[in-house]
Parts: structure tokens; C-alpha cells; sequence
């Protein structure tokens, strides 16, 4: 009698765990749609050999954003709400802007951008895109009718601001601007599964080929698009820590107050896109841990440390050919960068 039982029962066996192989191959097809696979398991592959420290300068202003162009080196300074260039030394070069409402002075500067024409400027507080050629020159002034909390620059006059959208109920959304058309059109949110408020606090950054990355803080999310707005791929990054809870308190909805940042800082040449990470799950050796993706489909490569410099870790990081700078304590810490993958 329970061999029959035995014999009945192995027919639906087979069937159940047929049923659970299918829909498990269903949920990583649609997944697949939407995200690069996530890097294989939980831990980072450390590859050390990366980064030799080079030299340190102090900074007299509060740093709040690092660039290498063209194998030079601008800072964003918050204080003054300028931008400077320095010398390999450490020594200004030249200035940009200062804090005021003039023409080429700005209140709040939320995105810039350097390239071989000269800076380019989005002030959050004048509502206002500024382009100034290396003499300080105000090539353009553009007024933005929309608020907006982020701003980059994506290529040659277009823009993408992270604003409110004009519809009902108003919400978050990217912005895609063409100042020289004054044409402005919404972009679809990259972030489905992600809460809005959560998904989109970022930071946007592009590499020197004309692909851009915005990089989640608060969730393990980051995609890809390129210079027309157009989305290339959303990916995970090798933390993996689930969003934060969006609670309602008096009647506004906010963020778990014991949330913590996960993605920290970011920048990205052609091959990588360096993800500075401090993930609350992660062990105190992670601390200083970038992460490497590939620009091309997101996927995770190796990491490696940034070492405390007199005992403060990386705020902000910016990568340059063969170059690395990391904003530690109060000092600008100079590495020299072998990306392992040329190798």
C-alpha cells in the first residue's frame, strides 16, 4: 500500500517541480528585460595592483565635486560656487564664476561640465544654464521654466534635468532639454520596480565617448543612456541592498530616517563606470571600495580599495586616463590608475 501511494505521488512531483522550473525561467526572461545580470554572488573581487598614490594637496575651499579632463583637473568649489582648475601640483590655474547674480556668477551650482569648448554651468537657484568659454566669456544664458533638483549636460545644447513633470499628479521626472530648439520632452522613468522618490536620487556622470549614467543613492540601481536621452540598459549594482521604506509621517510621505547612502560618489572613462560604495551590510574593510562596470551592459568586473588618507576615506571620486583623484578629509589625494583590464 505505500509503494502505491509512493508511485502516485512521483507523478506530481515531476509536475510541481516542472511547474516551479517554468516560472522561474519566466521571472528571469522578463527580468533580463529590464536589468544586467548582477554581479555572481555577494563578494568583490579586489584587484589592488589598480592605484599607486602619487601626491596630496589641501584644499582652503569646501570641495563638493571632482573632473580630470583632457588629463586636467577642475573642482567644483561650494563655497564660492566656482569652478577651479588645478595643476597636477595642486596650484589654481584658473577660476570660473563666483557667488552673486550677475552674468557668469551663479547661487547654487547642481550639475557642470567641461570639455574642449569650455564650462558649462546649472544653477538650481537661478533656474538658469550658463555655457562660458576658458576666458570666462558667457557664451549662452538659458532660463529654465521648470524647477529642477539635478541637471547634466548630455551633448552639444541638450540637457536632462531631474524636475517635477507638468501632469497630474505631479511627480519626479527627467527632463530632456534642447535649449537651442527651447523644446523640452519627459523621459520615461528608468526605475519601475524602484519607489519614485528613492529611484530618482542620483547623481548624474558621463564618460569622454557620450555615454551617461545615472547612479541611485539610496538603491542599488543605476542605467545607462545616451546623448539623445534615449535608455540603454538599467543595471544592479553589487551591493544589492533592498530600497529603503517610504514611510508616511504627518501626512507626508518620506524616507526611512535610518536609511543610509549606498552609492557615495561617481565618475567614468570609456571602459568603466566607478561606483564609490559604503553599503551599511558591508564590512569596515569595504569602506573606500570602488566598483568597476562596464560601460557596455552594466555588468560588474573587480573593485578596489582607496586607502585612508590620515585616517579619512574617499567623499568623492574622479578618474582620468591613467589618473585618480579622491577628495579625503580636507586634501585632494592624486593616485596613479592602471585599469587591470588592459593588462
Amino acid at each position: 500500500m505505500r509503494f502505491e501511494r509512493l508511485a502516485m505521488k512521483k507523478p506530481i512531483l515531476i509536475l510541481s517541480i516542472s511547474i516551479l522550473s517554468f516560472l522561474l525561467t519566466c521571472f528571469l526572461v522578463v527580468r533580463g528585460k529590464n536589468l544586467a545580470a548582477p554581479a555572481p554572488n555577494f563578494e568583490r573581487i579586489y584587484k589592488n595592483d589598480a592605484i599607486r598614490l602619487v601626491r596630496s594637496f589641501e584644499m582652503p575651499f569646501d570641495v563638493l565635486d571632482l573632473k580630470i579632463y583632457d588629463q586636467r583637473f577642475f573642482v567644483l568649489n561650494r563655497s564660492d560656487q566656482q569652478i577651479v582648475e588645478l595643476d597636477t601640483m595642486g596650484n589654481v590655474v584658473a577660476r570660473w564664476g563666483k557667488r552673486g547674480g550677475a552674468p557668469a556668477e551663479f547661487q547654487h551650482i547642481i550639475g557642470w561640465d567641461v570639455d574642449r569648448q569650455g564650462v558649462y554651468v546649472l544653477d538650481v537657484r537661478r533656474l538658469a544654464i550658463t555655457e562660458l568659454t576658458f576666458e570666462g566669456s558667457v557664451v549662452a544664458y538659458y532660463p529654465v521654466r521648470s524647477s529642477f533638483v539635478r541637471g547634466h549636460r548630455l551633448a552639444a545644447k541638450h540637457y536632462v534635468l531631474k524636475a517635477m513633470s507638468k501632469d497630474s499628479p505631479r511627480r519626479q521626472a527627467f527632463l530632456l532639454i534642447d535649449i537651442s530648439t527651447d523644446s523640452t520632452t519627459v523621459m520615461k522613468s528608468p526605475f519601475p520596480e524602484v519607489p519614485n522618490d528613492i529611484a530618482f536620487d542620483g547623481v548624474f556622470v558621463k564618460n569622454n565617448v557620450g555615454r551617461n549614467f545615472y547612479v541611485s543613492h539610496w538603491a542599488s540601481f543605476f542605467f545607462s543612456f545616451d546623448a539623445t536621452g534615449k535608455q540603454l540598459y538599467t543595471a544592479e549594482t553589487i551591493d544589492r541592498t533592498p530600497p529603503p521604506t517610504i514611510l508616511e509621517q504627518s501626512g507626508a510621505m518620506g524616507m526611512d530616517p535610518k536609511a543610509t547612502l549606498v552609492n557615495i560618489s561617481m565618475s567614468a572613462n570609456e571602459r568603466h563606470l566607478y561606483i564609490l560604495s559604503r553599503a551599511r551590510s558591508r564590512a569596515q574593510e569595504d569602506k573606500g571600495a570602488v566598483d568597476l562596470y562596464d560601460v557596455r551592459n552594466g555588468k560588474y568586473e573587480y573593485s578596489f580599495l582607496i586607502p585612508g588618507f590620515k585616517g579619512e576615506y574617499p567623499r568623492i571620486i574622479a578618474v582620468g586616463e591613467n589618473q585618480f583623484l579622491a577628495f579625503q578629509g580636507e586634501a585632494i589625494v592624486h593616485y596613479r590608475f592602471q585599469d587591470v583590464r588592459q593588462k
